[in-house]
């Protein structure tokens, strides 16, 4: 699509535009919604048209060199998109959803660095090592070293309080600078009408008896949200007629389907794959648990929390933040298993959830796509000032 003058002014860069994770994707959606009420209409660099309907409107600048590995893919696209975006006169507004240093406006999901510093708990000593001597790893760490230091960022957004405390340690980015919004919950989709839509109707799909307890885990990346943990959990502190859901489309499925047979829970262990209608899903289960290595956005958990799920998460989730335990939530340390199968035990008592699930959807019920949208509109309006401001001082 060619580009107009509104849309050659906001680019919105996502490298991972064709599998964009959950978090990623409700955040490009408030803010394309922001950006349109400020007037402007922003174009999308990108490996693939967008997956969502309203972004996959946008006039895309396609960005896909050839690649071979994670490691080549995150490097050429990176420069790809440097070389694309170089040949704007006047340069645009940037908002950049990956590592890219010089872009205006950053999205920042984690820190890369505090990322490798949990994820790798719970991992065997060998998996460590290739973590820590990783290509890939050290490039990411470079990246975010000098999208940090760039003088051209004008700002980041994020989705959770510890984002910004770990900029401020490991970067010493101006705390000024840092604007933790939460991404906005769909409350048309996910609110206390979604179990009496879909619980009956999933458990007659999948099977299951109307009277059992069902814990949902909702994940892309299995290990890093603690399933090995959990599966142990279930086999320990559950009665036999408790079922444990398990969605995501992780490339170790399977071994994770064999660990579940290998304990002797399989035939209560249902292994449901990519899902993208969670509201079903979160409608049919009795409460969510991701003991999670490190997830600061925890979107899921906090759709979950909507809906008056009870959750049982780790510290390290974003949604911690707004659980006080044994009140709204349960929280422990991912890698505790007595804690985590002691609370399990606690989610089996129907009264328990209930008070958990209803005190946690009063804890997120602030948090809507309006909300973040209202957020987001005077720091773009502040950034695009100051980009223009700059432009016009380039020399030339």
């Amino acid at each position: 699509t060619p580009l107009d003058e509104s849309a050659r002014r906001v680019v919105m860069v996502r490298p991972h535009a064709a599998a964009p994770s959950v978090a990623e994707s409700q955040f490009a959606r408030v803010s394309l919604q922001a950006w349109r009420e400020l007037g402007a209409d922003p174009a999308v660099l990108s490996r693939a048209p967008c997956p969502e309907p309203e972004l996959a409107e946008r006039p895309l600048i396609p960005c896909n060199p050839w690649f071979k590995g994670a490691w080549m893919r995150d490097w050429r696209f990176a420069r790809g998109a440097r070389q694309r975006l170089a040949r704007f006169a006047p340069p645009p507004f940037v908002q950049s959803h990956g590592l890219l240093p010089g872009c205006d406006f950053h999205w920042a999901e984690e820190t890369t660095r505090e990322l490798l510093n949990q994820t790798p708990r719970g991992s065997d000593p060998v998996t460590r090592l290739l973590e820590a001597v990783s290509w890939r790893n050290q490039y990411l760490l470079g990246q975010e070293r000098r999208l940090y230091a760039s003088p051209w960022l004008r700002g980041v957004i994020c989705g959770a309080e510890r984002v910004k405390r770990e900029l401020m340690e490991y970067y010493d980015f101006a705390p000024g600078k840092i604007h933790v919004i939460r991404h906005g919950i769909d409350a048309a989709r996910f609110n206390l009408q979604t179990r009496e839509t879909h619980r009956e109707s999933m458990r007659r799909r999948m099977n299951i008896p109307p009277e059992a307890v069902v814990f949902l885990f909702a994940a892309q990346d299995f290990h890093r949200h603690g399933l090995g943990q959990l599966l142990y959990a279930i086999h320990h502190a559950t009665p036999p007629d408790a079922i444990l859901v398990v969605a995501g489309d992780d490339p170790r499925l399977r071994d994770y389907a064999s660990v579940s047979q290998w304990i002797h829970i399989h035939e209560r262990t249902l292994f449901v794959g990519a899902w993208p209608e969670r509201e079903s899903l979160l409608g049919m289960a009795d409460a969510l648990i991701l003991p999670t290595l490190y997830d600061p956005a925890a979107p899921v958990a906090m759709e979950a929390m909507a809906c008056g799920l009870p959750v049982l998460t780790s510290p390290e989730s974003g949604a911690a933040e707004l659980i006080v335990h044994g009140q709204s939530g349960l929280i422990c340390d991912a890698v505790d298993e007595d804690a985590l199968e002691a609370l399990v035990r606690r989610l089996l008592d129907a009264d328990e959830r209930a008070t958990l699930g209803e005190a946690g959807r009063q804890a997120v019920l602030p948090f809507t796509r309006e909300a973040a949208v209202a957020r987001m509109k005077p720091l773009y309006q502040q950034g695009l000032e100051e980009h223009a401001q700059a432009v016009a001082d380039l020399p030339g």
